[in-house]
């Protein structure tokens, strides 16, 4: 049995972990331009359906005024009527939203409160244990 130099089998696996490398990196290249054309084709659905679900709402509204209409309620009043609706479904979201972020807000200012009296507790540790000059 023949021994070869540590140098020699360094630079051994060094070139077989760079052609693995590179094995690799094809390999994942050549998946990802397969699958480029998936993703572009599932982006584009996406994009289509947000585009569609947002006809949606402007449809209904007039669908709401045209019943109201045909239940004989003059054009205009149901118009306003629709609007209304709207403006105060709109108000009723935007003070949800505010009062979910009003809780964010506190629950942040308490943590970064915390950490402070974490870390003032931290470094009033440190300074009881370092001797006084």
């Amino acid at each position: 049995m023949t021994t070869r130099p540590l140098s020699a089998i360094v630079s051994d696996v060094r070139t077989r972990a760079k052609a693995v490398t590179e094995q690799t990196s094809q390999l994942v290249k050549a998946q990802l331009r397969k699958d480029g054309g998936r993703i572009a084709t599932g982006s584009g659905l996406i994009v289509a359906a947000l585009a569609a679900v947002c006809i949606v709402p402007p449809l209904l509204l007039v669908a709401l005024v045209l019943g109201l209409v045909a239940m004989g309620i003059w054009s205009w009043a149901a118009c306003l009527i629709v609007a209304g609706a709207a403006l105060a479904l709109a108000v009723g979201l935007a003070l949800a939203a505010k009062s979910i972020f009003m809780r964010l807000g506190k629950s942040t200012h308490q943590t970064i409160e915390q950490v402070k009296g974490t870390m003032a507790a931290f470094r009033g540790s440190k300074e009881a244990e370092e001797p006084e000059a």
